[in-house]
């Protein structure tokens, strides 16, 4: 699994990139690879304000349906459109083209509830044996 040194992950499987006071936010690839490909996707609607470990969205996969979880507080100030209309477009770029959401963020940044790159691996390798 690659995944950039730069993301966040929650334990409910979303990703977060800030860039200044954007949080990008996505699916990891181990989950898409868990569940399969990504079918349908329900996403927030801009302006929307959301909260973290609120459901901000619904992940329909192959194998399943999940809530898509806030791992930050914010609002919404963009849907990524492309993934929207094709979303298996997710499972081609789980942590770069398939991002979902942006959304602006207050100073505070990212819970430290957040795990880095090494924090999530560990109990992920766990997971996929």
């Amino acid at each position: 699994m690659t995944r950039p040194a730069k993301l966040r992950c929650s334990s409910d499987r979303p990703w977060v990139r800030l860039d200044d006071a954007v949080a990008i936010v996505g699916i990891t690839e181990f989950a898409q690879e868990q569940h399969g490909d990504v079918m349908y996707l329900q996403l927030p609607t801009i302006g929307e304000v959301v909260r973290a470990g609120d459901p901000i969205g619904v992940i329909q996969f192959f194998k399943s349906t999940s809530d898509l979880i806030a791992p930050v507080d914010g609002v919404v100030v963009e849907v990524n459109d492309a993934v929207r209309r094709v979303p298996p477009a997710v499972n081609r770029a789980p942590h770069g083209d398939g991002w979902l959401v942006r959304l602006q963020v207050d100073g505070a940044g990212p819970s430290s509830e957040l795990l880095d790159t090494a924090g999530y691996d560990a109990p992920v390798a766990g997971q996929a044996e």
